[in-house]
Formats: C-alpha cells, structure tokens, sequence
C-alpha cells in the first residue's frame, strides 16, 4: 500500500510538472487542498472528517470543468484535530475519491464564482461503494491564484448516502491573467 507522505508528494510533483494553466480557454488547471466533513445519512448520522482532501479540476469549455479529488479519514492529522476539539477520533478507515461536472455561473476570471457540481463518487470502508453527488459551491479569488472554496453536496446511492460540506485552499496553476478586453464589467482579475 502506497505511504501517505509518498502519495501526496507524487500528487504534487505530477501537478506542478504540468506546463498548465487555470479556469479558462488560456490558463486550464486548478489544484484544491482542503478538509471535509461527511455526515451518512443510512448509518445512523455515522460523520467523518476527512483531511486532507486533494483535488484537481481542469476547464473544459466555456464555463465548464471536469474535476477529481481523493480524500482520507483515518489518519494521525486528521484523528489529532478531532481530539483536539473535542469529537475523538473518526475511528474507522474510510478512502473517498469523487469525480465531477462543474458549471461555473460567473466567468473565472471574477472575484467570486458560483456553481454548481453533479458526479459520482466511490467509497472504500469495509467494502467499495458508489454514489451520485450533485450540489453547489462559492469560490472566492483572493488573488489571481489563489482562492477559497467552499462547496456542499448530497451523495446519494446504498449504505455511503450522505450529505459532505468542504471548505479549501485552491491554487491556479496559471501565472497569466486575463486580459481586460475579455473581462465582464471589469472585475475580478484582470491584467491593465
């Protein structure tokens, strides 16, 4: 089985070798690192912490992306905080890797952005399980790289249906702005 510490650094190299751009036509690809919390709706309200959880979406066309993240339950980090609150530890090992659809309803290239999500998502426990996810979120662009996002979604299918809040850090793999030609009403992040 693949280390953890292992796996997030071939995670990181393999995004930060990409000659890649973030959120539109120019500039492709945004990378998220964040935490979750899962509440199962057919285990008796069973909740989860899930940290860290990483993601990658690229854009697809005019305000669509296709994204992916891997999220872990059970881990030292992730039981310390729990502890550290006052919740215990998540106790058992829970591995969640969703794919999506995303539909942004403002251009990226504006400070906050909207949206709206639906995918699949699979979870490893005692046994494999998959479900369909669709929900919303807000993402808000603190710079032209770097933003925050938070993002709630219902996952619907067998014993994992839950309802998943998530709040991250995302990072726009793109050096380049937008130009100001192209920006709506000026906003966001565009170049002089």
């Amino acid at each position: 089985m693949i280390k953890l510490p292992f796996f997030l650094l071939l995670f990181f190299l393999l995004i930060g070798l990409q000659n890649a751009k973030a959120q539109s036509s120019n500039s492709k690809w945004v990378a998220e690192a964040g935490a979750s919390g899962f509440l199962f709706l057919e285990k008796s309200g069973q909740a989860f912490f899930q940290l860290p959880r990483l993601g990658i979406t690229r854009y697809a066309t005019d305000r669509f992306s296709v994204g992916a993240a891997l999220s872990f339950s059970s881990n030292p980090i992730a039981d310390k905080i729990l502890t550290a609150i006052g919740i215990g530890e998540n106790g058992n090992n829970l591995l969640n890797f969703d794919a999506i659809a995303r539909y942004d309803f403002k251009y990226s290239h504006n400070k906050l952005v909207p949206f709206v999500m639906g995918g699949f998502g699979l979870y490893f426990e005692d046994s494999t399980s998959a479900t369909v996810n669709f929900g919303g979120g807000l993402t808000y662009w603190i710079s032209p790289r770097l933003g925050i996002q938070s993002k709630s979604s219902y996952n619907l299918g067998g014993p994992c249906a839950n309802l998943e809040a998530y709040v991250g850090i995302v990072y726009s793999l793109s050096s380049q702005r937008t130009p100001k030609s192209v920006c709506r009403l000026n906003s966001g992040f565009c170049s002089d």
